[in-house]
């Protein structure tokens, strides 16, 4: 990630020499009296002024009249000087201080953050929770705000789930001043104003078309997902535009698979790429690194994929990524919507949570357990006192405004930080613009898929012959939204993805190693873990009993996690 270290506070020699092994090698330090800060990572998503004391990490992309750029330090200096801290989009987070306070200012949407620890000599501050947990003398998960992380699809509040850390949340500013931290957060909710397809894909292809640098290139990730055809039907609708496309994944992924024909076909110029080999000690030091900057979101193996951005291919690549499509074809939620719309309208808290479950080994005590579910539901109830009724805005808009307010934020958000760190670059369907152009369009509308289908026909229609991928699994172009749910449910249900055959192999071939992270020992030193579950979710794969490998992968990446942060009982 671009990332920021600092405390203010009492400021020893002695201290300084401590925080300095806490930081890679920084792009800028300030030392002044009570005030120490580092920063770095690239310099595309680090720009900074010493003389006028602001760092901004992330990526900005100015719109006007001449159509998106990204914004390099002049832009910067331009809106920090006139406390236009919220105007661009993008993805950021905004420092700036002088003599006696330091401000932090976060964007509407909220992918970046920064974490706060106060102890007896000052605030310690970081983009990296890692780093926070380092100077804690005492770590300790809060499960009441751990709870809906773990057992749902996203956490369903935006403060920190490590006890006596705080975090600040989207669209909010916190200030340090007098070694106090003050936090305030702005209710901000997308506008949805009445909109319809042209103005959205209208956003959309000037986003496409973001003026970078002529150091950096653009580079588009291609899938066998929709929302990745769709926004290649924009793009080549123009085969002059200068684009790089790239894919990755092993040979057997289906995703790789379609993109492989696409370009054939098509004859499409795109860079294949394998992620690396490495043996079993490399990759789980690397993989431990992964579980704690995304804090949970994924279970560890994902790095076997994701490893890829760190291929040289990307050096001095612009990325664009397509994820989030769900808000414009009406996706996000439908269990929820389907199955749960009248507890949804009726505001019974504890019924809607049931359909945003997800599973996840029963690996805690009954009483944590029971704990996270319960403030699982009021998280849930407290969303209702500051959301608009679902009853006058619609169901389906109440499900994407929580999407817009924790999913991004807590799902997206720690793996744009960790890619902000190899390479610049932003996330269409993620900005203010895009979001309330897509809720704006009437629902009916934005169902079933059909807006996507008919931009690809008028685009591109070439791209319809080719079928699609939903969660590993192929499935015909053309299918609605739950014909595809549950056609590729049933692929999975009576099939074997490559991808679980590939986690089947990777646990398998691991045991010695797995054994030794995850000791008896240390299962029952951690007093939070059911002992007994967990010892029986490694000895049942081990021994043959189950093939399943869900339930130790995300053991396994919950206890790399708790250690790779230092957290211990409580």
């Amino acid at each position: 990630m671009s990332w920021i270290f600092g405390f203010s506070g009492n400021l020893s020699e002695q201290k300084k020499l401590s925080l300095s092994s806490l930081y890679p090698e920084p792009l800028i330090k300030v030392d002044e009296p009570r005030l120490f800060i580092a920063a770095g990572g690239p310099a595309f998503t680090c720009n900074f002024s010493v003389e006028k004391k602001w760092i901004v990490l992330g990526v900005g992309i100015e719109t006007d009249a001449s159509g998106p750029r990204f914004m390099l330090k002049n832009e910067w200096d331009q809106k920090i000087s006139k406390n236009n801290f919220r105007e661009p989009q993008g993805h950021y987070l905004i420092i700036k201080w002088d003599s006696e306070k330091i401000n932090f200012y976060s964007d509407f949407i909220g992918l970046r953050t920064i974490y706060f620890f106060k102890d007896k000599t000052g605030i310690y501050f970081s983009s990296n929770l890692e780093s926070i947990t380092s100077v804690m003398a005492k770590v300790e998960i809060d499960f009441k705000e751990f709870g809906s992380r773990w057992m749902t699809f996203n956490q369903f509040s935006n403060k920190s789930f490590i006890y006596d850390a705080e975090r600040l949340p989207p669209a909010s500013t916190a200030e340090i001043k007098s070694d106090v931290l003050k936090i305030q957060t702005e209710n901000w909710l997308p506008d949805i104003n009445e909109s319809d397809p042209g103005n959205l894909f209208g956003i959309i292809e000037k986003f496409l078309s973001v003026e970078i640098p002529d150091t950096l290139k653009i580079s588009f990730g291609l899938s066998g997902g929709l929302d990745s055809r769709f926004l290649l039907s924009f793009l080549l609708r123009d085969r002059n535009k200068k684009i790089n496309i790239h894919s990755f994944g092993y040979n057997d992924d289906p995703d790789l698979q379609i993109a492989k024909r696409i370009s054939d076909e098509l004859v499409l110029k795109c860079s294949f790429i394998k992620p690396p080999a490495m043996d079993s000690g490399q990759f789980l030091d690397k993989a431990a690194d992964y579980a704690a900057a995304v804090q949970m979101i994924e279970p560890l193996t994902s790095y076997m994929k994701l490893s890829v951005m760190e291929n040289r291919y990307f050096e001095n690549k612009f990325l664009i990524d397509g994820a989030l499509g769900e808000f414009a074809r009406r996706q996000f939620l439908n269990r929820l919507l389907i199955k749960g719309k009248n507890a949804l309208l009726n505001k019974k808290y504890a019924e809607v949570i049931k359909y945003l479950m997800v599973p996840k080994p029963g690996i805690f005590k009954d009483d944590i357990e029971e704990m996270m579910y319960d403030s699982s539901v009021e998280q849930i109830k407290k969303i209702y006192e500051s959301f608009p009724d679902p009853g006058e805005i619609g169901p389906e808009n109440f499900a994407d405004l929580l999407v817009v307010k924790f999913r991004i934020p807590n799902y997206f958000g720690p793996e744009q930080n960790r890619l902000d760190n190899i390479l610049p670059g932003f996330t269409v369907f993620a900005q203010k613009s895009t979001i309330s152009a897509s809720l704006g369009i009437p629902v009916l509308q934005r169902k079933n898929n059909q807006l996507f289908y008919n931009a690809i026909h008028k685009n591109y229609p070439s791209l319809e012959k080719f079928p699609l991928v939903k969660n590993a699994n192929i499935y015909p172009y053309g299918m609605k939204s739950l014909t595809a749910y549950a056609y590729t449910g049933l692929k999975r249900k009576f099939g074997k993805s490559s991808w679980e055959a590939t986690l089947f192999n990777f646990f398998k071939t691991h045991e010695k190693v797995i054994k030794e992270i995850i000791t008896r020992e240390e299962v029952r030193e951690y007093k939070p873990y059911d002992e007994e579950s967990v010892m029986r979710i490694i000895n049942d794969f081990y021994s043959g009993r189950t093939k399943n490998t869900s339930d130790l992968n995300w053991l396994l990446t919950f206890e790399m996690f708790r250690k790779k942060l230092n957290i211990i009982a409580s």
